[in-house]
C-alpha cells in the first residue's frame, strides 16, 4: 500500500510533522509496517513524496509461504 502526500513534495525531503502523524496513524490503523525511502541509495524511485505500508498479516502470510517453499526445497 502506498500513502502519498496531498501536496507535491520531493521524496528527498524529510517527513514533516504532519507526514509523520498521517504515516503513524495509518500504520497503527492498518496494523502494518511502514517504509520511507528518501534517497536513491535507499531505494527511492519516485520523486513525489510517498510512504509504503505492508500490513502485518500480509507479511506473515508471505513469510509462511516462503518457509514452506524453503522446506520443500530442502526435502528434494
Amino acid at each position: 500500500m502506498v500513502l502519498v502526500t496531498s501536496q507535491y513534495d520531493l521524496q528527498s525531503n524529510p517527513l514533516t510533522r504532519d507526514d509523520f502523524s498521517a504515516f503513524h496513524g495509518t500504520i497503527m490503523e492498518l496494523e502494518s509496517v511502514g517504509i520511507f525511502n528518501s534517497h536513491h541509495n535507499a531505494g527511492a524511485s519516485q520523486l513525489h513524496k510517498h510512504m509504503q505500508l505492508i500490513p502485518l498479516d500480509v507479511m506473515w502470510e508471505a513469510r509462511m509461504h516462503a518457509g514452506q517453499r524453503d522446506a520443500e526445497y530442502v526435502r528434494v
